[in-house]
């Protein structure tokens, strides 16, 4: 979760794409389904602070059901300063 310590005026480009996914890597799992949910909040309360604080506009989110381990991505864009 960012915590302020990111500071994007630096970042030269226009796109920026983002992801979310559960910590521990790729392993077989026993037991009840992740938490999805929690990972779409992150990611966009992740989206929200760039938006807020940097100018960076959500264009999409989405995840690749092929994937064995759950990820999801956002891709944001910069707004142009005009």
């Amino acid at each position: 979760m960012l915590t302020g310590a990111v500071d994007m005026r630096t970042y030269q480009h226009k796109h920026l794409v983002l992801f979310s996914r559960i910590q521990g890597g790729l392993r077989w799992r026993i037991g009840p389904e992740p938490d999805t949910d929690g990972l779409v909040a992150g990611l966009t309360t992740c989206v929200e602070w760039l938006d807020e604080h940097f100018g960076f506009e959500l264009v999409t989110i989405f995840t690749n059901p092929i994937e064995p381990l759950c990820v999801y991505y956002a891709m944001l864009r910069r707004r142009s300063s005009s």
